[in-house]
Parts: structure tokens; C-alpha cells; sequence
């Protein structure tokens, strides 16, 4: 994986807005899309919101798990725990 870190970025137009392509698992030919996954378990007892990168783990609908990374140039990375709706919260 590669992680790019761009010294500026130029708008080109903002007409088109994506929609999320709906996926159970990722893999490469879902790379670089937004999707959207149906989560049935989050698991964030590892939330470490000091500022750091760190991984999640979710649980999809069908049971395939989804590594997703907060990166430590966003928001997320500096927040508490979030509540989250509909989960144990573990």
C-alpha cells in the first residue's frame, strides 16, 4: 500500500458526485471507489484517539471482517470513543 501525502490539490469541478458502490467485502476491485458497507458489529475497545493512526475492525452483514484505518492527519484521529447507535459499543 501506498500513502500519498500531495503538496497541493486543485479543484476541476464539483458537478458529479459519486455515490457509493455497496460492498460486503473489500478487495482490489473495490480500491480507490467509495463504497458503502452494511456493519453489524463495530469493534472499537482498541480506539486510541491521541492523535495517532490506528485500525478498526467491522463486521459485515455477512461476516467478512473490514480493517478500516484512521489516519492521524483527520479529525477522528483526536476524538474519544465515539458512541455508537445500535452497537454494544465494546
Amino acid at each position: 500500500m501506498t500513502q500519498i501525502e500531495p503538496a497541493s490539490i486543485a479543484l476541476i469541478g464539483s458537478d458529479d458526485l459519486m455515490v457509493p458502490i455497496e460492498v460486503n467485502m473489500l478487495n482490489e476491485s473495490s480500491e480507490s471507489q467509495l463504497v458503502q458497507v452494511e456493519v453489524q458489529d463495530l469493534i472499537i475497545a482498541n480506539w486510541v484517539g491521541d492523535g495517532s493512526s490506528f485500525n478498526l475492525d467491522l463486521t459485515t452483514i455477512d461476516g467478512n471482517t473490514v480493517t478500516v484505518r484512521i489516519d492521524s492527519d483527520t479529525e477522528l484521529a483526536s476524538m474519544e470513543n465515539p458512541p455508537c447507535s445500535g452497537f454494544d459499543g465494546t
